[in-house]
């Protein structure tokens, strides 16, 4: 019984492991060799440098780990950026597989580990990746004149599942002033999502990433009402859909940054290149959008356009409708501007599909004025990378609150993100009973055939050595013990005698009758 106990508790154990709390994990110890990828993490490669899969110490001194954080030696693996001969604010992006065991309305926490130590660090970004909507979730940035510290660092960001596959995107930007600057090395290592809050973290912290914040060279237009368009949301403090502004004019008193090279323009109507750009503008009725066009553009062209001043002092939405198709598509981002320095708080990468899609972003509460910024990657020969915006709006409140509007769904993903799962909220309309109830009803009785079998086949094998010892046991009897044949005689004489008795009996009744 003791055998059968102990082979019921390891076929528990081997099934709860099946449901454990972890829903995703990388060490990055599993990996072939320097050159191969961790954890299947892709490469983006429209950015401008690449992660490296690394044991021990960094080449350069004076930054860098000299250890793994798993293991703590010179054996273990991580991912680092190496920053000599690298410009600076060249960006490393990689992006995990996708995970497709986050639940609907389910709490769950992403853990991580980062090194970042250098004279010329510069920032570290964590997003999400699912639909094709990249939102940013974590944060940190190095200030010039600290060194960071020389030593692996935690991270714990609290996340909300929605039943959809996620990826996590993992960006680096280096610090520093010119190419011959070394000191900027920035790792991770040991991403693990589980289950359950994090302990002790807070919410996605408002992202702090910076950028050079060039002042208009135009005075800014203060937005204190709503304009008077009909179309403009009734909880709106700004809004913009470019159909009333003329191409070469400044839209809804949007200013471009007076050094600029290259600019926005307004368009309505298809884009003068082919396979790229949008053929209208989002609501398809002939009305205007803003364009970035990428024809004979160089390399690393960048667009900008700055909102009018903020005069709210509490976080405000601002949604917007964006088109990026083409096979060079560069980056879009948001910029939030405060008095000293500008936050990137959205961005979003390559081609999305010939289609407009929604975006939402939270400005932070001190944020005065925000950017829109386009970056075309591809080289100058490569035209196809127009990137275009439309119908902007601004409320008051962060985006989700009961002050923001409810923005209709995102357009469904584009091809080359592939199609998402169905969400496994849909377990919720079975029969009225919950997806977690359902979870852990499968899994009791899963543990209950478990078990059953475990005890069946135990009782099985006794069985089995019970009856080859009594087959045994009635071999020895019979050699033990012969048959005593003079007593089986006797026996059988007392029968006859008996059966005799009986016939004499029989006569003697019958006489009697007659």
């Amino acid at each position: 019984m003791a055998d059968t106990m102990k082979l019921t508790l390891i076929f528990m154990t081997l099934f709860f492991g099946t449901i454990s709390s972890q829903e995703y994990e990388c060490t990055f110890e599993d990996e072939a060799g320097p050159l191969s990828w961790g954890c299947d993490f892709e490469q983006i490669g429209s950015d401008d440098e690449d992660w490296i899969l690394h044991n021990g110490r960094t080449p350069s001194d004076n930054t860098g780990p000299k250890v793994d954080h798993t293991k703590g030696d010179e054996t273990g693996k991580y991912m680092y950026v190496e920053a000599s001969g690298v410009a600076p604010a060249s960006d490393a992006i990689m992006v995990s597989p996708e995970i497709t065991t986050l639940q609907r309305d389910a709490a769950y926490c992403l853990r991580f580990w980062y090194h970042m130590w250098g004279e010329d660090i510069g920032h570290l970004n964590i997003s999400l990746l699912q639909q094709s909507a990249e939102t940013l979730i974590w944060h940190n940035t190095i200030e010039p004149e600290s060194k960071g510290v020389d030593a692996w660092q935690e991270a714990e960001v609290n996340l909300m599942g929605s039943g959809y596959a996620v990826r996590l995107v993992v960006l680096t930007s280096k610090g520093g002033s010119s190419t011959s600057e070394p000191y900027g090395d920035i790792a991770v290592d040991d991403l693990v999502i589980s289950r359950g809050d994090c302990s002790g973290a807070t919410e996605a912290p408002a992202p702090t990433t910076t950028v050079p914040s060039t002042a208009p060279s135009t005075v800014r237009t203060t937005v204190s009402n709503a304009p008077s368009s009909s179309a403009v949301p009734p909880q709106a403090i700004w809004f913009c859909d470019f159909d009333s502004t003329s191409p070469g004019s400044s839209p809804c008193d949007m200013v471009a940054p007076g050094s600029a090279e290259f600019s926005w323009e307004i368009r309505s109507g298809s884009t003068p290149t082919s396979e790229t750009g949008p053929s209208g503008d989002k609501t398809g009725n002939g009305g205007n959008y803003l364009h970035f066009e990428t024809s004979d553009v160089p390399q690393d062209a960048e667009v900008n356009i700055e909102s009018p001043s903020l005069t709210t002092d509490q976080a405000t939405c601002l949604t917007f409708w964006y088109h990026m198709y083409g096979i060079h598509v560069g980056r879009l981002s948001v910029v939030a501007h405060d008095e000293s320095r500008g936050d990137v708080v959205w961005t979003k990468s390559e081609n999305q599909g010939d289609e407009w899609h929604l975006a939402e972003v939270t400005l932070p509460a001190k944020s005065i004025y925000f950017a829109l910024s386009a970056k075309k990657l591809a080289m100058a020969s490569q035209p196809y990378a127009d990137i275009a915006l439309d119908d902007l709006v601004l409320t008051a409140g962060a985006c989700g609150s009961s002050t923001a509007p409810t923005p209709k769904p995102p357009t469904a993903p584009s091809s080359t993100m592939g199609s998402p799962p169905v969400p496994a909220g849909q377990l919720d309309t079975l029969w009225g009973i919950g997806e977690t109830v359902w979870l852990i009803i499968l899994a009791m009785i899963g543990v209950f055939f478990i078990v059953l079998i475990v005890i069946i086949v135990s009782q099985a094998c006794q069985i089995q050595i019970m009856r080859q010892a009594s087959s045994s046991s009635d071999l020895s009897s019979v050699v033990a013990y012969p048959t005593d044949t003079n007593s089986s005689k006797k026996k059988g004489d007392n029968y006859i005698q008996a059966y005799d008795n009986l016939g004499v009996a029989d006569d003697v009744h019958s006489n009697n009758l007659s």
